[in-house]
């Protein structure tokens, strides 16, 4: 699968952002799902990693933004781009299972998380239930275009 890619293949970051503060107590409970989950499974770029940082604040803000949460590599398939169908294939997959794991996740430590694609919202879980967005805009449309090629 991947011996077909180049090495230059671009890649893109799948991100899960807890949407409320963090306390020590829940950071360490999401790293260590993160972690976890990264073990669950063989993952084709690599296993989620843990997501801790401040981000830049921005001209208007008078507080750091903390991120806390997780993020999933994957190879792009942005046009003109076009991945071969088993990667694809596995990506879905894979971004399936982080969905599932994270619904779960979401629903017994009471946390909300927004998702993004490159920084890119494209939904939210809250209370372990995804949005409309996540659902179908994101994991449906995605399923709906490798079973029409």
């Amino acid at each position: 699968m991947i011996g077909a890619l180049s090495p230059n293949t671009p890649r893109q970051k799948l991100r899960f952002i807890a949407t409320e503060d963090v306390n020590d107590s829940v950071r360490t409970s999401i790293r260590q799902f993160v972690r976890k989950l990264g073990e669950s499974r063989s993952w084709l770029v690599g296993p989620p990693q843990v997501i801790d940082a401040v981000d830049d604040l921005e001209d208007n803000e008078s507080d750091p933004i903390q991120r806390v949460g997780g993020e999933l590599e994957i190879f792009s398939a942005l046009r003109p781009l076009e991945l071969p169908r088993d990667v694809d294939k596995q990506h879905l997959e894979e971004v399936t299972a982080l969905v599932e794991a994270v619904k779960k996740f979401s629903q017994e430590a009471k946390l909300a998380f927004d998702f993004e694609l490159d920084r890119t919202f494209v939904g939210t879980i809250e209370d372990g239930s995804p949005d409309r967005t996540l659902q179908v805009g994101l994991l449906d449309e995605w399923r709906k275009q490798l079973e029409s090629n």
